[in-house]
Order: C-alpha cells, then structure tokens, then sequence
C-alpha cells in the first residue's frame, strides 16, 4: 500500500514511552541522580550500561534500576527510595490521546504505522489493555527481539517486520541516543519533544493529516 501523496516515506514508527506514552512526573533519572549527589551525565551512562537487562532480559524495569543504583549507593535507604518513586512516576503515565488519535489518519494516507521500543514483553499486554495494540500495523518490542535501540540487529529486525528499506521509515523517539545511528541506517529520525513540534517536523518531509 503506498501513500496516497507518493511520499517516499512508507512507514512512521512511533517510540512508546515518552511518545505514545507521557508521564508528567518528569526525569526519574534527574531525580534519582540528584538524590545520590550524582552528576546527571554520569548516572545516565551507568544506566545504558544496565538498561539491556529490562528491554533484552529478564529483569523488571525496577530490578534494573536498582542494580545502577546500588553502583552509587547499596543501602537499603536508597533502594526504598527508588521503589517509592518508581510507583509514584507510574501513577503518572498517561496515554498520548491527541497523538494516537491522528495515527488512523496517517494509515488512511497509505502509511504503515508501528510502535519500535525498548520494553519488556509486557509492552503488547499494556498495548492492548489502553485500546492501541489494534491502531498499529506492527508492533516490534527489544524484549521480543532480543536487541535493543540503537543497535544495528534492532533497526534490521524493525525494517525486516516493516518489509521496507531504512530510507523509506521514519522513527520518531523522545530520547537522542536511540536515535543516534540513524545516519549510518539510513532511516529518518525525528526527536520528539511534544505534538505540536512533532507534526510540524513531519510536516517538514511532507507528512500531513
């Protein structure tokens, strides 16, 4: 199916958290960071040094998180800490209606739509119990897959899904690391920052709704 304004895009793929997905309790990271008197920087890239154990493995996003914790601070205090935060920020997620509801209006133009995210399995059960597993033509999730964003195995399996070339995919992410190798992919990247920038970028390379 091509789209109707012969766009040399095929496909827009949409990240899940921090996307489809809004949380108004802000950077738990920032948080935790500034609890343990770390610099932001630094806690970040212990963190990408562990996320793998969430959206590749086994753990709970919260075992993970305490595992990168206990690096700055073991204590019991900390960890309490953490989980207590953990369960305020998810009261705090909040489906990005305005957003999911133009994604019908982007396949009536021909193109396909996806969600691409780091997750754990849990992501299609969560996809489906909030009424959205339906409005996607692909779902591709690194807990499924095996590999994680940025990687190149990631980008193959979520162009492999797409049955399309990486030239003809735009990936929209909130975060800039999971973007980073789109000049090496060839895919088109656009950083989310909220929806009124986000449809004024795409926009920008000729997709409307």
């Amino acid at each position: 199916m091509n789209p109707t304004n012969n766009n040399k895009y095929k496909a827009v793929v949409f990240d899940y958290g921090g996307v489809l997905e809004t949380n108004t309790y802000g950077s738990i990271l920032g948080v935790v960071a500034d609890y343990l008197n770390v610099p932001l920087e630094e806690f970040k890239s212990e963190y990408f040094k562990y996320n793998h154990l969430a959206n590749v493995g086994s753990d709970s996003w919260d075992e993970m998180f305490l595992k990168v914790v206990a690096v700055f601070d073991a204590s019991q205090e900390a960890r309490d800490f953490v989980l207590r935060i953990s369960e305020e920020r998810d009261k705090c997620n909040v489906i990005n209606q305005e957003l999911v509801s133009n994604i019908s209006l982007l396949r009536e133009k021909g193109y396909l739509v996806a969600v691409f995210s780091n997750y754990t399995k849990q992501l299609r059960e969560i996809l489906n119990a909030n009424g959205l597993l339906d409005k996607f033509d692909k779902v591709v999730i690194s807990g499924e897959i095996g590999f994680q964003k940025p990687s190149k195995e990631a980008f193959d399996a979520l162009f492999s899904v797409l049955e399309l070339e990486a030239s003809e995919v735009v990936f929209i992410d909130d975060t800039p690391k999971s973007l980073e190798s789109a000049d090496v992919l060839g895919y088109t990247p656009v950083l989310y920052k909220n929806n009124e920038q986000l449809w004024s970028d795409l926009g920008k390379l000729g997709i409307t709704v």
